[in-house]
């Protein structure tokens, strides 16, 4: 991560393998930069805003009034802050009730956690698979809750 704003100038796509599911990742330009298409953002499932101060979130709230996608808050760099710091952010946070992981890509403190959200935004199940007399299956067949063993046979 560079230390200026505007690093990405093309949409990067990328894969998180979460417990055998691949979800398809996309970084993208700042929002408001000149640079990103709202195409992306507008059709995506779920939205990372990735923030360093909370007052980030009621200016990038403007760039994604058509977005329909679940927003996770990531507030990274909580390696930089103390203890107190943390609380308050935590505090402000939930009483807006957003959804929102603190993240430091530093020491890695919560990437798991956002990775754990990350999946929970999809409303999907896993189903694994086996044959009689095998192991079950290494990777699971993705499918929307209320789904039958004839989805998964199809």
């Amino acid at each position: 991560m560079a230390e200026y704003e505007f690093t990405t100038k093309k949409a990067i796509p990328g894969a998180l393998n979460y417990e055998g599911v691949r979800i398809q990742i996309i970084d993208l330009p700042a929002l408001e930069s000149e640079y990103i298409d709202y195409g992306i953002v507008n059709s995506a499932e779920t939205l990372l805003i990735i923030i360093n101060k909370t007052e980030d979130i009621e200016a990038i709230s403007r760039f994604l009034e058509k977005a329909g996608g679940k927003r996770i808050i990531v507030f990274n760099k909580t390696d930089l802050l103390s203890d107190n710091e943390i609380r308050k952010i935590q505090a402000r946070l939930s009483s807006k009730k957003y959804n929102f992981v603190l993240i430091s890509t530093k020491t890695s403190q919560g990437i798991e956690e956002l990775k754990e959200r990350i999946f929970q935004s999809f409303n999907v199940i896993r189903v694994y698979t086996q044959e009689p007399g095998k192991s079950p299956s290494k990777e699971p067949i993705i499918l929307s809750p209320g789904s039958t063993v004839r989805d998964v046979a199809e």
